[in-house]
């Protein structure tokens, strides 16, 4: 594997790359690694440089990869596998949460791959919009979404409460219930290797905070939660118009928690994708790290949580 390395503007240039020469036929690449949360940055991140270096995009990994890839988001079909990389150039973006920003001038000569976390969502932003359409799940992730979503609402007694408190106290409005996706990751977070990495996790304060976010905005606000740690949220969530539910898989969660009218998130890259493929208002755990921490090195809190969200 060659370990040459990708000129970065020698320096960079301050040319915007439409006004460039692109690397004819040069690719971009990246690798599919880690679960679906840092998977999805660094597809997101590489299809963002790729555009703005007007390089071909593809995916470094096996047929078996890409077609389990494609069976969660069949518009990744569009996007190829890397061929024989070992003459390509080597770029590697240390800061796993810092935008920067000569990844998007890049002078290169021939192919190059990306190595990193990737994730800033300045990468992809410009081009959100199709992102959002790669990321599409496919049919049977949605139905299966759709079906679980619409029995936890509809036939818990939390939704029958709240729909019937709502026709007594509006009659002439619509009954629906406004749902918000709550993602509470704990698990491997707890993990001695992880505290000392510098990770951090909500406590119930923050819930309560956030959960108080939207209460104030609708008395039928039913939250849906999805967690591992079901004692954890039974416990320190008031549950009074909450229900704690998983599928038991990660795509189908995701999905679930996109469905929603809004979303309140913990830590993690899972819980920022479930946010960013969301339609409604985001509400984050700002304190993702323990200030200098190995990992807080590696963060630029303003490149990693868009400014739209809102932080708690």
């Amino acid at each position: 594997m060659a370990e040459t390395t990708a000129t970065m503007g020698q320096p960079a240039s301050s040319e915007p790359a439409s006004s460039r020469q692109a690397c004819q036929g040069c690719s971009l690449v990246v690798e599919t690694a880690g679960r679906l949360g840092n998977l999805l940055f660094t597809l997101a991140s590489g299809f963002g440089m790729a555009k703005q270096n007007q390089l071909k995009f593809e995916i470094f990994c096996s047929a078996e990869s890409h077609g389990g890839l494609v069976s969660t988001f069949p518009r990744l079909a569009t996007i190829p596998c890397a061929g024989d990389t070992s003459k390509y150039s080597r770029l590697k973006l240390d800061k796993w949460g810092t935008f920067d920003e000569s990844a998007m001038k890049m002078n290169v000569e021939n192919s190059v791959m990306i190595q990193g976390y990737l994730q800033s969502y300045k990468y992809f932003w410009k081009h959100r919009d199709a992102v959002k359409d790669m990321f599409e799940f496919s049919p049977a992730i949605r139905s299966k979404a759709i079906t679980l979503l619409k029995e936890w609402t509809q036939s818990s007694s939390v939704g029958a409460d709240l729909k019937n408190a709502a026709k007594s106290t509006h009659p002439t409005e619509k009954n629906n219930v406004i749902t918000v996706g709550v993602h509470i990751r704990r698990g491997d977070y707890l993990r001695p290797m992880h505290v000392a990495m510098g990770y951090t996790l909500p406590d119930a304060s923050y819930f309560k905070k956030a959960f108080d976010y939207f209460r104030a905005k609708s008395s039928r606000t039913l939250f849906v939660v999805l967690s591992e740690d079901v004692a954890w949220c039974s416990k320190n969530i008031n549950l009074t118009d909450a229900i704690v539910k998983t599928s038991g898989d990660a795509a189908v969660d995701m999905c679930i928690l996109t469905m929603t009218n809004h979303i309140i998130i913990s830590a993690g890259t899972f819980s920022w994708w479930s946010a960013f493929l969301n339609q409604g208002q985001v509400v984050y755990f700002r304190k993702i790290v323990l200030p200098g921490s190995e990992l807080q090195r590696g963060l630029t809190e303003d490149d990693f949580f868009p400014r739209e969200w809102i932080g708690l």
